[in-house]
C-alpha cells in the first residue's frame, strides 16, 4: 500500500507491503525490511538496519498518525483503499472551509494563539494528544482567527470544531 507523508516541507511516499517476516518499504527508491512486532494497541516496536525502534501509532480511515524519536508524522493512503474509503488528504482542517477542527479524539496540550491573531498557512495552531503521540494541527489558509474554541486541558473529540479563520 502505498503513503504519501511530509517531512521538513517535502512530500515522500512510501510503498509498504507486508512479508512472513514483517514489512518491505520502499522509500525515496531505497528499500528496508523491517520486522515488527505489535506490543499493545497503538504501540509497534521494530528492527530496522538492526536497529530496535518503538513508535506509537493511530489511525482515522485512510489517514495514519505515527509518533516516532519525538514527532509525529501523518501518513495519507494515496491507492490500495477502496474508493468509498479515500478522503483527500488533510492538514487537520476541513480544505477551503473556515473551520479548523480536531482530526481525532485528544486532550489540547497546546494553544498556541489567540483569538485576533493574523495566521499564515501552515502555522500550528493548537498541539493535542491522542493515544501518546503529539497532532499539530495547523491553519490551512491566511486569514484572521475570528473564533477560538479550545484551550488547554480540555478534552476534544473527533471533529470538534477548534477555531474558525476568516
Amino acid at each position: 500500500m502505498k503513503y504519501n507523508f511530509q517531512l521538513d516541507g517535502t512530500t515522500h511516499t512510501i510503498d509498504l507491503h507486508k512479508t512472513s517476516r514483517g514489512y518491505r518499504a520502499v522509500l525515496d527508491g531505497q528499500e528496508f525490511l523491517i520486522d515488527a512486532f505489535e506490543n499493545q494497541s497503538g504501540e509497534l516496536s521494530f528492527k530496522i538496519n538492526d536497529r530496535l525502534e518503538r513508535a506509537y501509532f493511530a489511525s482515522d480511515g485512510t489517514r495514519r498518525w505515527i509518533w516516532i524519536d519525538g514527532r509525529t508524522v501523518q501518513l495519507t493512503v494515496t491507492n490500495g483503499a477502496p474508493r468509498s474509503e479515500k478522503r483527500r488528504p488533510s492538514e487537520h482542517v476541513h480544505a477551503g472551509e473556515r473551520i479548523v477542527a480536531a482530526p481525532m479524539p485528544g486532550l489540547v496540550r497546546a494553544v498556541r494563539v489567540t483569538q485576533g491573531d493574523s495566521v499564515t498557512k501552515g502555522q500550528v495552531l493548537f498541539v493535542l494528544e491522542a493515544m501518546k503521540m503529539e497532532i499539530q494541527v495547523k491553519a490551512h489558509r491566511a486569514g484572521t482567527l475570528a473564533q477560538l474554541n479550545a484551550r488547554v486541558g480540555q478534552t476534544v473529540e473527533r471533529e470538534q470544531v477548534l477555531a474558525e479563520i476568516e
